[in-house]
């Protein structure tokens, strides 16, 4: 008979569904899984309900794939981005292999023949897309997306820069097949980060890689030692974004090279997504097969209990509309103000 466990989601992102995500089904492989408002295991996000987390007293596992590190006061276990160990409560299993990956961990994509790549480049019909919803703090990807323009047009089909004829605008609601209808058409994507932070890879680049639309890449220093060099543009590598521009312009005038990046592998080992998938099924197995009790890693008592005490006040107050509204207004003008000193 399967131990029964009882689960809750909160803060995930729009479109996550919490009958069916990758979690929910790496649990149910081994265990009776019940949807609770009354859970003896929460898998919250840190950025979708500011601090709700706080009003469940139960083992607590956070995920993210944004640029957001783990509050060991506040959570037993932690999935995100970061590259370190911390006992048996930390693992790093990036948004690019979670995302919209219900029942698997998103398998790398087929190794192209020479045939099978001459073909995908005589389909290619435009040159390089910029997909974006908003502008970022830094100015570095809108920087790119000037630079690379420069040389030739880039359309940008998101709502942030949207410059086509027909105001067209892409949005994927989640739906990665919907995405790469769009990404296959183009030779190059620009896959820049909202910020350079070692570790800090979203599903940008994978997006392009898996339409054979080649990245353009800007973000984690340490992409590399998990994304195939040979297969992208990596603008780390270069001094400034003009040179980065210049050297795409090498290959965009050479099919030969273009056609070399589309056949390379995905990952440094190909093997790697399948990995990290049974890995991530070892760290949660690890957690749901201990006693409930033995199972909490957060200190709940004397400073934590203060410590915890304090976030759900916090929540209280951040859920108040006005409160929100200022607090929201004054934390875009000071990020902004911080950035042009």
């Amino acid at each position: 008979m399967k131990k029964k466990v009882k689960i809750k989601f909160l803060g995930f992102w729009d479109g996550f569904d919490e009958s069916d995500n990758i979690f929910i089904n790496i649990l149910k492989e081994r265990y009776d899984v019940a949807l609770s408002d009354s859970p003896d295991y929460l898998f919250f996000s840190p950025l979708g309900e500011f601090y709700r987390y706080a009003h469940y007293d139960c083992i607590r596992i956070m995920y993210t794939g944004e640029p957001y590190s783990a509050d060991w006061n506040s959570t037993d276990y932690a999935i995100d981005f970061d590259e370190y160990t911390f006992d048996d409560r930390h693992m790093r299993y990036p948004l690019y292999l979670c995302q919209n990956r219900k029942k698997g961990s998103g398998i790398s994509r087929k190794k192209l023949t020479s045939e099978e790549a001459d073909q995908i480049c005589s389909e290619k019909k435009a040159f390089c897309n910029f997909i974006y919803g908003h502008q970022t703090v830094d100015g570095n990807r809108e920087a790119i997306f000037e630079e690379i323009s420069k040389y030739k047009r880039v359309d940008s089909i998101g709502q942030y820069k949207n410059n086509m004829p027909n105001g067209e605008t892409a949005v994927f609601s989640g739906e990665k097949a919907n995405k790469q209808s769009y990404l296959k058409a183009y030779k190059f994507t620009i896959a820049a980060e909202s910020m350079r932070q070692n570790g800090f890879t979203t599903e940008k680049i994978k997006d392009a890689l898996d339409a054979y639309s080649v990245p353009v890449y800007y973000g984690n220093l340490r992409v590399t030692s998990e994304f195939n060099p040979k297969a992208f543009i990596n603008l780390n590598d270069f001094e400034t974004f003009e040179e980065g521009a210049q050297y795409l312009k090498k290959i965009d005038a050479d099919d030969s090279i273009y056609k070399r990046m589309l056949m390379e592998e995905e990952y440094v080992d190909p093997a790697y997504p399948e990995k990290k998938y049974a890995e991530l099924k070892r760290f949660l197995y690890h957690i749901f097969d201990q006693d409930k009790e033995r199972a909490y890693r957060r200190n709940r008592y004397y400073i934590g209990g203060r410590y915890n005490a304090m976030e759900r006040y916090m929540s209280v107050h951040f859920h108040n509309p006005i409160l929100k509204f200022f607090f929201l207004t004054y934390n875009f003008f000071s990020e902004r103000g911080g950035m042009r000193k």
